[in-house]
């Protein structure tokens, strides 16, 4: 093989290492997304959960108040 051969075929080598480097980078980045996005929607559902068991609570307080000017 020829020097320029040699060289034609390393800058070759090195274009396709960079195109796997970027797309296993690409494919760690679309993991961590999709992570985010999995523990974005768990802090919603846990929100949304506290908010239903505070306003049950808020229930159960306004009917024992009811309850108890009844019984008055």
């Amino acid at each position: 093989m020829t020097s320029g051969a040699l060289l034609q075929e390393a800058s070759q080598d090195e274009e396709a290492l960079q195109e796997e480097e970027a797309l296993q980078e690409e494919e760690v980045l679309q993991q961590e997304e999709e992570a985010l996005q999995q523990e974005e929607e768990a802090l919603q559902e846990e929100e949304a959960l506290q908010e239903k068991e505070a306003l049950q609570e808020r229930r159960r307080c306004i009917f024992s108040a009811e309850s108890s000017a009844y019984h008055y």
